[in-house]
């Protein structure tokens, strides 16, 4: 399997449902921005993603025959939508600052756009399956000196809306609705069912999970029915009010 992305979170997120030794990444190289001009977020990501895999499957098919070729290419993009529409990845430290702090005890929606695609086992005719994930986030209200403190620490570098949620920014969020994985750029229940509806399956044991890394491991276990793989869900989450 190939994870279309250089994201160390991604790759260590999808080596839970993939072991390591069949799991390989091939970057894509895009002008993500240019890509998703004058889409909406949701279609944007999706766009996004859809870019990513094509890229990555134009380059596997030009090198492998079809007998030589991954069971599936897997490609995400995740954005952030603040309270004045999508909110990118910061340019600076200083941007990552003014973009939490402007975020400081509002509602923010986390966008995941996945593609599974590949190939049938005899390398024919390509699947493909496509999903959009959402989570609602509500950031606590921080103040300037604890978000300059974060942002110093590097957690925000390159992070949608700077905010490492699964880490340093943790102790920035109030309340969380939907699934957890999604915020950190790959939803693996919707990833794990994509990867069912493309044709592979998914072993659902313990030493499944235990490629993950330490610290991701409490965070991941599988769930108590191993038959149910849609808890994230791919339908907008509740607004939060409960």
């Amino acid at each position: 399997m190939v994870l279309a992305s250089a994201s160390p979170r991604r790759r260590a997120l999808l080596s839970t449902l993939v072991a390591a030794p069949h799991l390989r990444v091939m970057a894509a190289d895009l002008d993500e921005e240019a890509v998703a001009a004058g889409r909406s977020p949701a279609d944007a990501v999706q766009a996004v993603a859809w870019a990513k895999a094509s890229q990555v499957i134009t380059r596997i098919e030009s090198e492998s025959t079809p007998f030589d070729r991954p069971r599936l290419v897997v490609a995400a993009d995740t954005t952030v939508i603040g309270p004045h529409g999508a909110v990118g990845k910061p340019t600076n430290r200083d941007h990552a600052q003014s973009m939490i702090l402007a975020m400081a005890d509002q509602t923010i929606t986390v966008l995941t756009g996945l593609v599974v695609t590949g190939w049938d086992p005899d390398g024919g005719q390509r699947v493909v399956e496509t999903r959009v994930v959402s989570s609602v986030v509500k950031v606590h209200p921080c103040t300037t000196a604890e978000v300059a403190a974060y942002v110093a620490t590097g957690a925000a570098d390159d992070k949608a809306g700077g905010l490492e949620l699964q880490g340093r920014a943790a102790p920035l969020v109030a309340e969380h609705h939907g699934c957890f994985t999604n915020t950190m750029g790959l939803p693996l229940c919707t990833t794990a069912t994509a990867m069912q509806a493309a044709g592979q399956p998914i072993p659902m044991f313990p030493e499944c999970w235990s490629f993950a890394p330490p610290g991701l491991q409490p965070l991941l276990r599988p769930p108590p029915n191993p038959q149910r793989l849609d808890g994230c869900g791919s339908v907008p989450p509740s607004t939060g009010q409960e």
